[in-house]
């Protein structure tokens, strides 16, 4: 059973309990670079009315595969401010996700204690919630 540590891990448990589903931890996406330098996305969701978190390593990339095919998911990023770099996060992130999934069209979350008004707005323009 996943129990929360960091505060990033409170950032995404807060999120889980306001929007339930089955979350992957920690989901690697590579293709051109050693599985071990893999970028990664803090969590991959998919909503539901049941909660279950699948931290790293307790699921495989075939499960996730299956888990993710056709459905509605939101990948997130969980910072303590919203910045510049965990917007860049997302945006890769998204684009490495629809390439190693292609039967999705992930939803951008980022999850995070502090806004910025500009960063907000930016987000709001490029569909990024936040």
């Amino acid at each position: 059973m996943w129990k929360p540590i960091s505060f990033e891990d409170k950032l995404l448990e807060n999120y889980l309990r306001k929007n339930p589903g089955r979350l992957f931890l920690e989901v690697p996406l590579w293709f051109n670079v050693d599985p071990s330098k893999a970028k990664r996305i803090d969590g991959v969701l998919i909503p539901g009315e049941d909660t279950i978190v699948y931290p790293s390593g307790w699921y495989s990339l075939d499960e996730l595969q299956k888990a993710v095919d056709n459905q509605a998911v939101r990948l997130i990023e969980a910072k303590r401010k919203l910045n510049r770099s965990v917007i860049g996060q997302l945006l890769v992130g998204k684009a490495l996700f629809k390439r190693a999934f292609p039967s999705t069209n992930p939803i951008m979350v980022v999850v995070c204690a502090k806004g910025h008004a500009d960063l907000e707005w930016f987000c709001s323009e490029n569909e990024i919630e936040w």
